[in-house]
């Protein structure tokens, strides 16, 4: 996948912030969707479970539903579900697992040097060669990897790219030029976000 090469980075890179933040919205399932390993061993679990197994409970999939509203109901809890726009559902569950994700954030050990540290969003600001924009002498640098999603693209967060970042890395701290061969420039032809003017990404990236 083009989105996970060294050459898309660079492009990513290249955008303006709404293109970067728009061009996420749009593509985020090329890097966290579910898997179809993952999917087939879900509905054998659920068969297993209806069928095979005693003891049995219900087991819904609510796939496009948004938790609103969660509230204490006696040694439970009743959860608000949202289908679309429109369609509201009341459930009581017994537990409630919120798998809310992650998101960056800066290290607690730079905490005393927050205030000079630049940042876009939650990231730390980085340049080229993946050291972060900060206020301190040039030659006290700090590198980050797997930390710019919205700077590097999907595939900043997978290892896919780690190789190719740590010889970026290494070749800066070696204060030697990059390698010679110029990166492959991908197959893809620029996409549609990459040619919107920032007024039209942003529009377009406020109904995604």
């Amino acid at each position: 996948n083009e989105l996970f090469m060294p050459c898309f980075s660079d492009r990513f890179a290249a955008m303006s912030e709404s293109q970067r933040k728009l061009f996420l919205r749009r593509f985020m399932l090329a890097s966290d969707g579910i898997s179809e390993s993952t999917l087939r061993a879900i509905y054998q679990a659920l068969y297993r479970h209806a069928f095979l197994e005693p003891n049995r409970c219900e087991i819904t999939l609510r796939p496009g539903c948004t938790v609103s509203h969660c509230i204490n109901a006696g040694a439970g809890h009743r959860l608000t579900l949202q289908h679309g726009m429109e369609e509201i559902e009341e459930v009581t569950a017994d537990i409630v697992i919120l798998a809310t994700g992650y998101e960056n954030a800066v290290p607690g050990f730079l905490e005393p040097m927050a205030d000079r540290l630049e940042k876009i969003d939650n990231e730390l600001a980085i340049r080229e060669d993946f050291s972060v924009c900060w206020d301190g002498p040039h030659d006290r640098r700090i590198f980050v990897q797997n930390a710019s999603l919205g700077q590097r693209g999907l595939a900043d967060p997978n290892l896919s790219l780690l190789a190719w970042r740590a010889r970026r890395i290494l070749d800066s701290l070696l204060g030697r030029a990059p390698r010679a061969n110029p990166e492959h420039p991908g197959f893809i032809s620029p996409t549609s976000v990459e040619s919107w003017s920032d007024t039209v990404a942003e529009e377009m990236g406020s109904g995604i």
